[in-house]
């Protein structure tokens, strides 16, 4: 019994080796931060004209950029782990 959870234990990593090893797409990386850049620059006009008050209009700016590019670079860092 113990040789066979060590057996699928090992079937597993190897399944996940093969997940590691193929790149993550080039033109998908590229729209991605182009994707980003427009959310960052259309992002403030889009919610100074939601709010009349400028610490509203910069904290929600700063929290909603800031969040998706933290789950950008948890993307990229999940790629490319070590």
């Amino acid at each position: 019994r113990a040789f066979e959870d060590l057996g699928d234990g090992l079937v597993s990593f190897h399944e996940a080796q093969k997940i590691t090893e193929v790149p993550f797409p080039f033109p998908y990386t590229i729209s991605l931060q182009v994707l980003l850049i427009t959310h960052y620059m259309v992002t403030p006009v889009v919610i100074a004209q939601w709010s009349d008050y400028w610490f509203w209009v910069g904290g929600f700016c700063f929290v909603g950029t800031f969040s998706i590019w933290l789950f950008a670079g948890l993307a990229i860092e999940m790629d490319l782990p070590f």
